[in-house]
């Protein structure tokens, strides 16, 4: 009897094993990665992954049906023993809220601010002089603009107390992201109009532009396996800018490491006007993730510039380093504490009208920040809290110091009422410190240091039908004390709309009611901002490899309203190369170009 007993129980094992797997992967029209999109075949069900991969427990299915956010659904059919192999046309304008690394190589504009401020509720304003140049704000919360990092390499200039945009050439810069100003308690001075992190490395294996026109340009980048680097000069109406970046990273374990380095100059000559600056800079990251996360980071920046406006001169150097390291938990509640040490030093003098004398200080910035997030299926979020303590040493005839500290909270969190509507909040203080000359050639009558000190509250609704329309209404409200006293109130709104296939429309809308009195004018890099509405229309056409983007704007320059229309037209030539040609309005110009661009993504 009992050898018969295998072959009786063999049809309840083989039902009681494991179900047969339809294992695929899913892309879209450019070769990412789609990931969370729904794979269905009868009652069986599961999402792709990250890496668009998934795994299907279904055993006679013929066919799988694929879905996903603002994608065009298909059906695909299964075959046995193979993989499913499925590309959906996707939606790029709908499926991210911001410029994608596709976008910055097909819209007319050569800069970053310029590009940075297509993102909805980017407020940006040009500048007819040299210095300060281009300044950008998250909802216009900041008269100094947001800090910039190139590379995770704070551009931080004390002398002017601003993240300078003019040592990035034409046609450079290839990544784009940002923090919100909630999160300044983990950034610290100038964040509080947010943190606009921007790289110039590819995240290819290669990528190259050669222009001409009303100036020229060549950028080139490359990535292997450990390595990158870019290299890219630009002259265009006399502003000559060059740049060279590199990088390193090797993996052990759970450890990695990585090493970043940068030059740059930007040799500008505007009318009256002339600028030689210069910069550089390295960092060195760490990164293990074991039980904890654990983070760690020396960054350098230094540089200077010497200049001349209305007949006279002025010259400034400046050096930063900062050492910063920080641990958070892989638990489903994720706890978060870091610190970080910032010294910096700078001098500034001219022969302005008021004979502004030469001033000199060493500021040193101690910080730590602790906090929490957490996420699930409908919500997300945030809550953190940064100590700082602030000194500064120097001053003009006469050496002083100066001491201060604030306590700068944060929250950023939103809630999914349903699949298509979401809400936003982000909460939080910041602060902006003086520069040298407010410090010391001109300072406030208190003993202790004085600095702005900015409390935020942003709020945004989005409605979105998952296929072919988006729209949000946000309002921020900022109260403003300290140097500068004041309020700053945006209301806003955006809409991104898929017309048709090969065409979708991209806009929004804010309205900065700034009514904010400086400290001292006269000290004062930049022109404070007057009410008035900013935003974009921005519409794409793509279709059988030509992309066409025609953008109408209204950016501010010199803190008036800047109307301009911009287009460009991008067609293949031949693989990888394609044939751009362009042309924009910057600070007044018109400006036109025309060449070659090499773009793998």
């Amino acid at each position: 009897m009992n050898r018969w007993l295998p072959f009786v129980l063999f049809p309840i094992l083989l039902a009681a094993g494991p179900a047969p797997l339809i294992v695929g992967s899913v892309r879209d029209q450019f070769g990412a990665a789609v990931f969370g999109a729904r794979i269905s075949a009868g009652t069986q069900s599961t999402l792709t992954d990250a890496r668009g991969t998934f795994a299907l427990a279904a055993s006679d299915a013929g066919y799988v049906r694929i879905n996903c956010d603002y994608c065009d659904a298909i059906t695909v059919p299964v075959k046995p023993g193979e993989p499913v192999v499925a590309l959906v046309h996707r939606y790029d304008a709908l499926a991210s809220g911001s410029p994608t690394e596709r976008d910055l190589a097909f819209v007319p504009y050569d800069r970053a601010e310029s590009i940075a401020a297509l993102r909805p509720f980017m407020v940006l304003e040009n500048s007819s002089q040299v210095r300060p140049g281009a300044q950008l704000s998250d909802h216009g919360g900041a008269s100094r603009g947001m800090l910039v990092q190139a590379g995770g390499i704070p551009i931080y200039d004390v002398t002017s107390n601003q993240s300078p945009f003019v040592f990035f050439p034409s046609y450079d810069v290839e990544q784009i992201d940002q923090h919100a100003p909630s999160d300044a308690f983990q950034y610290g001075d100038l964040a509080g109009g947010g943190t606009l992190q921007l790289d110039t490395r590819t995240p290819g294996a290669w990528n190259g532009v050669s222009l001409g026109g009303s100036g020229n340009a060549f950028a080139a980048a490359q990535t292997f396996p450990g390595v990158s680097w870019s290299a890219a000069t630009s002259n265009t109406g006399g502003d000559l800018r060059t740049r060279a970046d590199a990088g390193a990273s090797a993996t052990a374990g759970d450890d990695t490491f990585d090493l970043r380095g940068f030059t740059s100059q930007d040799r500008n000559s505007l009318e009256a006007q002339q600028l030689n600056a210069n910069e550089g800079g390295f960092g060195l990251f760490y990164t293990s993730t074991r039980a904890n996360r654990v983070d760690a980071s020396l960054t350098s920046d230094s540089g200077g510039y010497d200049g001349s406006a209305q007949g006279y001169g002025y010259s400034a150097r400046w050096s930063d380093i900062e050492a910063q390291a920080g641990v958070t938990t892989q638990t489903p509640v994720q706890f978060f504490v870091s610190t970080a040490l910032r010294n910096s030093s700078g001098l500034y003098s001219s022969a302005a009208p008021g004979d502004v004398p030469l001033t000199a200080a060493v500021i040193t910035q101690t910080r730590v920040d602790a906090g929490m997030q957490t996420a699930g299926d409908r919500y997300q979020l945030r809550l953190g809290i940064g100590a700082f303590e602030m000194q500064y040493s120097g001053g003009s005839a006469a050496h002083q110091g100066l001491y201060g500290g604030t306590i700068a909270p944060g929250f950023t969190g939103s809630y999914e009422f349903d699949p298509h509507w979401t809400y936003d909040l982000q909460a939080g203080q910041s602060f902006t410190l003086p520069t040298i000359l407010e410090a010391f050639a001109s300072p406030p009558d208190t003993p202790a240091l004085a600095f702005d000190r900015y409390t935020q509250i942003t709020q945004t609704l989005e409605y979105s039908d998952l296929r072919r329309f988006r729209a949000a209404v946000t309002d921020m409200s900022e109260s403003i004390s300290g140097l500068d006293v004041g309020t700053v109130h945006s209301p806003g709104v955006s809409v991104a709309w898929q017309l048709a296939p090969a065409l979708s429309l991209r806009a929004w809308l804010l309205r900065d009611n700034d009514q904010t009195q400086p400290y001292e004018p006269l000290y004062r890099f930049g022109v404070p901002v007057e009410p008035s509405t900013v935003g974009s229309y921005w519409l794409t056409y793509e279709s059988a490899g030509v992309r066409i983007d025609a953008i109408y704007r209204r950016d501010l320059l010199d803190s008036n309203p800047d109307p301009h229309f911009d287009a460009s037209i991008s067609a293949p030539v031949s693989g990888q190369l394609r044939i751009f040609g362009a042309t924009e309005r910057i600070a007044g110009r018109r400006l036109f170009s025309i060449g070659l661009r090499a773009q793998p993504h």
